[in-house]
């Protein structure tokens, strides 16, 4: 296990490393957002081993959640339930806990959108926390010889709307997710 700390929290990089060389560190992009780095390396190719990114957040003046395929359901999951799954085809790695007057309390946020991600926001009654975890490789992938991830992690009482558009900006100024242009013709009507 591999931890790395800011001044919000102390993350865990869990699971086995296998043949890749793994590290994790943190960084932060302004005053209540961390980034979060992970990196594996390896000499050859090989099919990367589940890892998870996982830390706390306290359960305090939070009453409602948001994510990609939330529907009208704000409720929170217990840590007993199964986890969000996103990747290219289907939502994307975004999670954002908030309170009744719609301001942010945590909204995490993965770079990488296109493989597939599995990630939770749990409440655990026992504790009075939510347990956060962000799973990577779950599911089987090609073998690879590197990755690299970065975990945005906002805690900043900012609206939380407005940090989710942040979210989509981030993402939109990564070449990769750089946003298509729209031609003339598509603004004007049918």
């Amino acid at each position: 296990m591999i931890y790395a700390n800011t001044a919000y929290a102390t993350y865990r990089l869990e699971g086995d490393s296998g043949r890749f060389e793994v590290s994790m560190e943190t960084s932060q992009l302004k005053e209540g957002v961390d980034l979060v780095k992970v990196s594996l390396r390896s000499g050859t190719s090989l099919v990367p081993p589940e890892l998870t990114i996982a830390w706390t957040h306290p359960a305090k003046d939070i009453q409602a959640s948001w994510h990609p395929a939330t529907d009208r359901n704000k409720s929170f999951k217990a840590d007993w339930m199964k986890d969000l799954r996103s990747n290219a085809a289907t939502s994307a790695p975004v999670y954002s806990l908030y309170n009744l007057n719609g301001d942010n309390r945590l909204t995490f946020a993965l770079s990488d959108a296109l493989h597939t991600a599995h990630y939770s926001g749990f409440i655990r009654e026992e504790t009075g926390e939510f347990q956060i975890a962000v799973r990577l490789f779950k599911d089987k992938t090609a073998p690879i010889s590197s990755y690299e991830a970065v975990l945005l992690v906002d805690t900043r009482e900012v609206p939380f709307y407005e940090s989710l558009s942040e979210v989509a900006d981030w993402w939109a100024s990564m070449p990769e997710y750089k946003p298509a242009s729209v031609p003339e013709a598509a603004t004007k009507p049918m």
